[in-house]
């Protein structure tokens, strides 16, 4: 009981979403543009190079599950590093995720 008092408790850690990490790292980099311009076609490149599609899925549905946009915020920030940033896109945290998760259900 008292662990549910502690803040921080229990909140998952970047390492708990390796593919959405690999995604945003490499694919999405703002270093290089070798996977296309636009999102829907950088993720045509990402389900393209066989990457693990059905896990970043399902860790992106596992993520909209959080529902203090803040933390959602810092986890996707620290995962991202300085490879990505939504705002470039005219999106925030949220917004990309959804947005993500329907291009790749489009594909489906």
């Amino acid at each position: 009981m008292l662990s549910r008092l502690i803040r921080g408790w229990g909140k998952k850690k970047p390492k708990d979403y390796p593919a959405v990490k690999g995604m945003l790292r490499v694919f999405l980099s703002s270093r290089h543009d070798d996977f296309g311009n636009s999102i829907k076609e950088i993720l045509e490149s990402y389900m393209d190079y066989r990457m693990p599609v059905t896990d970043a899925w399902s860790e992106i549905n596992s993520l909209l599950l959080i529902e203090d946009d803040n933390e959602l915020n810092d986890l996707l920030t620290e995962m991202a590093g300085n490879e990505f940033c939504p705002e470039f896109c005219g999106e925030t945290w949220r917004s990309f995720l959804h947005r993500v998760v329907n291009i790749l259900n489009s594909a489906h």
